[in-house]
């Protein structure tokens, strides 16, 4: 209901290269964030890879970014009133963090399947917590349930236009730490990140390549150590970028994002969830060729010991 009222603010240009919301929405939403997110660190290993580390966002995962791009773009009476959403756990750590922040009420329903140490992170942000239905599908129902009924403002955690500015953030400071870059990595779920970093790309360094790498099966058959991308479909705004932006997209195993959670940590001292080591994973698998310089995003870090 309210994904589909906001996307009523998208625009295409002229140009064939990708839709936007406005011309500088990326640059916009880096403005608002400036000194209210934290500038993660870009470390290099070898000649030709640049890791981004949103694990060093206070909640551990870029989705800080969106959710507050989101939330400062609120008119005063959706504010005043308050804010819900949906999450498998890392945006509903953003959400309730900075709404804390911003002195406003969120409600965040998360499935009741949910990974604990993200459910604990969430109430420990400050969100009132519901737990509710046995996926994504059915807590999102919820949420849309209790935004009619209590008049919340329900803030998607992907198909949101201002969500999606607010992550292409990630590649803007990706490709100001590391000019050389001539390609970009990112995991793939909902898609905001992934359309995000496609307009950033096509604003700034139109000719850096973009691929994103999703989980096979979209995490249908179970549980899967990547729930932070086990989304089986893209966002219809996400899709809109992506259809127009036509970028590579590789799947990985379970094995394989495994084998990169340890390389991560071996190789760099990084924990990283699944989801955040989905980039590394299809450099690791022989999905992509290492053949230029390349910066991979590793999107999050929420994981306990017993992930590995």
């Amino acid at each position: 209901m309210f994904a589909a009222a906001r996307a009523e603010s998208v625009r295409e240009t002229q140009s064939d290269s990708c839709p936007v919301f406005a011309p500088d929405a990326v640059v916009r939403a880096a403005q608002r964030l400036q000194g209210r997110v934290a500038r993660t660190r870009t470390v290099t290993d070898g000649p030709f890879l640049r890791f981004k580390l949103e694990t060093e966002q206070p909640t551990g995962a870029f989705k800080e970014r969106g959710a507050l791009n989101a939330l400062l773009a609120l008119p005063a009476a959706a504010r005043a009133a308050g804010v819900v959403t949906v999450s498998a756990g890392n945006h509903g750590a953003a959400i309730a963090r900075h709404a804390t922040a911003l002195g406003l009420r969120a409600v965040v329903v998360l499935p009741a399947n949910a990974a604990r140490n993200k459910v604990e992170r969430v109430r420990s942000m400050g969100a009132d917590v519901v737990e509710f239905g046995d996926d994504l599908i059915e807590a999102r129902k919820h949420a849309l349930d209790l935004a009619a009924k209590h008049r919340l403002t329900f803030v998607h955690p992907y198909d949101d236009a201002d969500v999606i500015a607010g992550q292409g953030t990630v590649a803007m400071e990706l490709l100001a730490a590391a000019p050389t870059v001539r390609r970009l990595i990112v995991p793939v779920g909902g898609g905001g990140l992934l359309a995000g970093t496609l307009l950033a790309v096509a604003a700034r360094a139109p000719n850096v390549e973009v691929i994103g790498v999703a989980l096979a099966g979209r995490g249908a058959n179970g549980p899967t150590r990547a729930d932070g991308i086990a989304v089986r479909a893209l966002g219809k705004l996400p899709q809109l970028v992506v259809d127009r932006c036509n970028p590579r997209i590789v799947e990985v195993d379970e094995d394989a994002i495994l084998d990169a959670m340890h390389a991560l940590r071996d190789r760099l001292g990084v924990r990283a969830e699944g989801a955040g080591a989905a980039s590394y994973a299809a450099i690791r698998a022989g999905l992509v060729k290492l053949d230029c310089p390349t910066g991979l995003v590793v999107s999050g870090g929420n994981v306990d010991a017993s992930a590995f």
